[in-house]
């Protein structure tokens, strides 16, 4: 069994070296580490080049700077494996990260797109424990329903793992918004997306995050929205992930029951305000506590600010 763990670094040389040994520590110890870097201007390369001196299973790939998704991309694609972990700079894996996961997807079919992921526990710089479920306290509940995981990611990238049928079907990356939500929707389209109600990570949040916990809550949602009038920013969002879905459902065959679930929900600004109103109740399972959701969901219903979004679009 090969077991691909990937991680991209930016920049990264202040918390490199503890999420590496975390990786070293593991109970499983069976897997190859690859590490793209995607142009680090600091020492991020000396580092990983010193780790991969003192162990064979660490490799090295040098890259341009091409952003996290592309970065990911390429990794997923360097060479074939039976599963993918994806892989953080800054975060630190509990032991067992790997043997939990790999637990799991022993009881899934490998020939069907697959993707687990777990809870982690939000720290701050010093690993000290924020909140112990990153699920629970900050972004909602967890979800494997392809219905509530096109209307909002459920999955956090640095703890999920794919296998290699949901690898090959993520041919490139045009029109995805995030890796890890474009993977977790073609899994949840198979009907194979798994929860672990479990912590495997601990979820560094520290000033140079890109992407983390509490990052796009609804105070810097609102303040978006303002610079850029207060129903554009929601329509360009909206139309981003319809051309996701689009993505998704280009992955599935005519047999694929979830396809028509899709379809009808990309056709929905082609249809009277009524029928737009009874789809909306219908995948609205889940999750629907939180604003920005409730304010999707007004604008799908009413297209308040639609026609004038799509013509300065084509202006």
């Amino acid at each position: 069994m090969q077991i691909n763990i990937l991680m991209s670094t930016y920049n990264g040389e202040k918390y490199l070296s503890q999420q590496i040994e975390s990786i070293i520590a593991q109970t499983e110890t069976k897997w190859r580490l690859i590490i793209r870097d995607d142009g680090s201007k600091d020492n991020t390369v000396s580092t990983i080049k010193q780790f991969a001196d003192q162990d064979k299973r660490i490799d090295f790939v040098q890259g341009e700077n091409v952003g996290v998704i592309n970065s990911f991309f390429q990794l997923v694609k360097h060479s074939k494996a039976d599963f993918y972990f994806f892989c953080d700079q800054d975060d630190v894996w509990l032991p067992n990260k790997l043997e939990i996961m790999l637990n799991v997807a022993m009881f899934c079919k490998e020939e069907v797109p697959l993707l687990v992921y777990s809870d982690l526990k939000v720290v701050d710089s010093s690993l000290n424990v924020l909140h112990q479920s990153m699920i629970d306290e900050i972004t909602g509940p967890a979800s494997t329903n392809l219905k509530e995981e096109m209307r909002r990611n459920c999955v956090t990238g640095c703890a999920s793992m794919i296998n290699n049928a949901l690898a090959e079907t993520w041919k490139d990356t045009d029109d995805i918004i995030m890796h890890d939500w474009y993977l977790a929707q073609v899994a949840a389209a198979h009907n194979n997306l798994v929860y672990i109600n479990e912590p495997t990570v601990l979820y560094r949040q520290h000033e140079n995050n890109v992407l983390g916990a509490g990052k796009g809550d609804l105070a810097s949602k609102l303040t978006a929205m303002k610079a850029d009038g207060y129903t554009n920013l929601a329509w360009q969002e909206i139309l981003k992930e319809q051309w996701q879905l689009h993505r998704v459902m280009g992955t599935l065959p005519e047999t694929n029951e979830n396809k028509k679930v899709i379809k009808t929900y990309l056709g929905i600004l082609h249809e009277v305000w009524i029928k737009r109103m009874f789809v909306m109740l219908r995948y609205q399972k889940g999750n629907t506590k939180k604003i920005y959701l409730i304010l999707r969901t007004f604008l799908l219903v009413t297209k308040i600010g639609y026609r004038k979004f799509i013509s300065q679009e084509n202006t």
